[in-house]
C-alpha cells in the first residue's frame, strides 16, 4: 500500500500541482503579513481549521449513515431471500435454546465446546435449564489435553447428577468431526440435528432434515458401542482426574 502511494506522489502530474500550490500559499502568507497582524492571522487559521474539521466530521457522518442504510438493506434482502427460498434451516442461538428446552436427551459431537461453557450465551442458559429438569447429555469429543480442560470447565460451571452428563472421549485420530453437531430429542420421533457453521465471525447454525438427523443418531449409537469404555460419567473422581490432567 505505501509503495503504491509513494509511486503516486512521485508522479509529475502530482508534483507540479503541489509545487504550484506551495508557491501560491507562500505568496498569500507573505501578502497576509502586510495586511493583517499576527494575532488576526492566527484567528483566521484557527477558523479555517475548524471549518475543515467540521466538514470532515459531517462527511464522515453522512458516510456512516449511508453505510448503515446499505447494511440494513442487505440484511432485509437476505431475510427475503431466506423466506422466498424456504431457507428456514438457518437458525440462531435463541431457536436452539427453545429446541433444547424440549429435549430430554441431547447428543453432541464436538471437537471443542464454546457456548456451552460461556455463561452469557443463550446455549449455556438452555443447558442449565435442561440439567435442572434432569435431562441427559452425551457429548462425544476427542481425547486430548485441550478437551480435558474443557470438560473440567463444564463440570465447574454446571451442576448435574452423576450419570446425567457423559463425555465419550475418542482417540483423536478416529474423531472425524471438524464442526459441532448436536442432536436434540434423540429418542423422540422428531429428533433434530443442528450443525454449527464453522465461521467464527457469525453465530449461525443449520438444521438438518429428518433423514440426516436419523443418520447422525445411528452414528452416535455405533460410537457408543465402540467407545463405551471411554465414557466419563461425571462423578467426583472422574472430575478430579480430568482437572489433574
Amino acid at each position: 500500500m505505501f509503495k503504491n502511494l509513494w509511486d503516486i506522489l512521485k508522479h509529475p502530474l502530482v508534483i507540479i500541482p503541489m509545487v504550484f500550490i506551495t508557491v501560491v500559499f507562500g505568496v498569500a502568507v507573505s501578502m497576509a503579513y502586510d495586511l493583517f497582524t499576527f494575532k488576526q492571522m492566527g484567528i483566521g487559521f484557527a477558523c479555517v481549521a475548524f471549518l475543515i474539521a467540521m466538514n470532515v466530521l459531517i462527511v464522515s457522518m453522512f458516510g456512516r449513515i449511508r453505510n448503515e442504510t446499505a447494511l440494513s438493506d442487505c440484511i432485509e434482502d437476505i431475510s427475503k431471500l431466506m423466506t422466498n427460498n424456504r431457507m428456514n434451516w438457518v437458525v440462531n442461538q435463541r431457536y436452539i435454546h427453545v429446541i433444547e428446552s424440549e429435549s430430554k436427551e441431547t447428543w453432541a459431537f464436538a471437537p471443542e465446546l464454546t457456548y456451552a461453557i460461556q455463561p452469557d450465551s443463550e446455549i449455556f442458559r438452555g443447558i442449565e435449564e435442561n440439567l435442572q429438569k434432569g435431562h441427559k447429555y452425551k457429548i462425544f469429543m476427542p481425547d486430548q489435553p485441550k478437551v480435558h480442560k474443557i470438560v473440567a470447565d463444564y463440570h465447574r460451571l454446571h451442576n448435574f447428577e452423576v450419570g446425567q452428563v457423559r463425555f465419550i472421549l475418542i482417540p483423536p485420530h478416529e474423531f472425524l468431526f471438524h464442526t459441532i453437531i448436536t442432536i436434540y430429542g434423540v429418542h423422540e420421533d422428531d429428533a433434530r440435528a443442528i450443525e454449527w457453521l464453522p465461521i467464527r465471525e457469525l453465530d449461525v447454525w443449520c438444521e438438518m432434515d429428518s433423514e440426516h438427523s436419523q443418520r447422525m443418531i445411528g452414528i452416535g449409537q455405533i460410537m457408543l458401542k465402540k467407545y463405551a469404555d471411554f465414557a466419563l460419567d461425571g462423578d467426583g473422581s472422574e472430575k478430579e482426574k480430568l482437572m489433574s490432567d
